[in-house]
């Protein structure tokens, strides 16, 4: 990895935990799901005719192994339920919040990106381009570890050529850690260049073992010119969701294995030292006796009220965008 790229200070690499559980998504029981926030674009019969277009060609693009059918299917869950893009079992919490943004706030863009993606192999995001670049040939719905359902392999094509766009060293496996991660400086060209938001501030910790003060996370504002990208460390938040939610922290912080070996296995308490997840934040906190709403794992969800002290261990900072 280039270390020039990411801004961070040379040294040893950070300890990191993968966005996902091993088992069921490690959200499915933390908190129940909150309204669907509103979308601006996706309902239209416009976009109902091109997801119709697009599933009436003929041949599967540029990717084999990916059936047509299944990617225009998806789709037109999405347009429905554009809140609902999932990163599943890859290691790509930031490709997922992004996508989720880009999805909610422009569908007929998102149908788009995927279209074209499917199609040549090249799709536009706002003014960037997002490149399958040799992930044509892999079959995730037969991943070794991880296979990927056939209704989520529109899911996989998008989050890994967006990856991979931005790190050409990511494999698209879910067996992939150090090179999946997202850092701030992705998450800003994202949001700005992507999806199109006027300002975007990095305001997380520089150096991903530093937390930020749980004052700043409080600060936050969402409106609909203003959306915050947390930056935190999931593994401490799903500790507190009792028994299984124990478990699936354990499972997380034991699963990660660098691909050249550098740090071997890490225990909770090397995980509890790093930010490791991207999420939206939904909703300002103007109570902090009451859940932090977020998105994440393809809904929305309810993490521990901002007054709880896990916080000052799992807030990392946020990248602040405004439209």
């Amino acid at each position: 990895m280039d270390i020039q790229k990411t801004g961070i200070k040379s040294g040893a690499p950070r300890p990191f935990v993968p966005h996902h559980g091993a088992g069921d998504d490690p959200f499915a029981d933390l908190a129940k799901a909150l309204p669907a926030r509103p979308v601006v674009s996706g309902q239209s019969s416009a976009i109902a005719q091109k997801i119709s277009a697009f599933a009436a060609e003929t041949g599967n693009g540029v990717w084999p192994n990916l059936p047509r059918a299944d990617i225009a299917a998806r789709l037109a869950v999405l347009q429905g339920k554009p809140h609902n893009i999932r990163q599943y079992r890859l290691n790509v919490c930031g490709p997922a919040a992004v996508m989720h943004l880009f999805a909610t706030r422009n569908f007929e863009g998102f149908v788009d990106l995927v279209t074209g993606l499917y199609n040549t192999g090249t799709g536009t995001f706002g003014s960037l381009k997002v490149k399958s670049d040799g992930l044509e040939g892999l079959e995730p719905l037969k991943f070794k570890a991880d296979p990927f359902p056939p209704s989520l392999l529109l899911d996989w094509m998008v989050l890994a050529s967006l990856r991979r766009t931005s790190n050409d060293d990511f494999d698209g496996t879910p067996e992939e850690a150090w090179d999946a991660i997202s850092w701030p400086s992705d998450m800003v060209a994202w949001l700005k260049s992507g999806i199109g938001f006027s300002s975007v501030d990095d305001q997380t910790t520089t150096t991903f073992i530093l937390n930020e003060s749980v004052d700043h996370l409080k600060e936050l504002k969402v409106t609909a010119d203003d959306q915050p990208v947390l930056f935190i460390n999931v593994s401490l938040l799903l500790e507190k969701e009792g028994k299984k939610g124990k478990q699936s922290a354990k499972k997380l912080s034991q699963s990660y294995v660098p691909s050249q070996g550098v740090l071997g296995k890490i225990g909770a308490k090397g995980a509890s030292l790093v930010a490791d997840h991207w999420v939206p934040l939904l909703a300002p906190i103007t109570d902090d006796t009451k859940p932090v709403k977020v998105w994440s794992w393809g809904a929305n969800k309810e993490f521990p009220p901002a007054n709880d002290p896990i916080w000052k261990e799992a807030y990392f900072g946020a990248v602040v965008a405004k439209a």
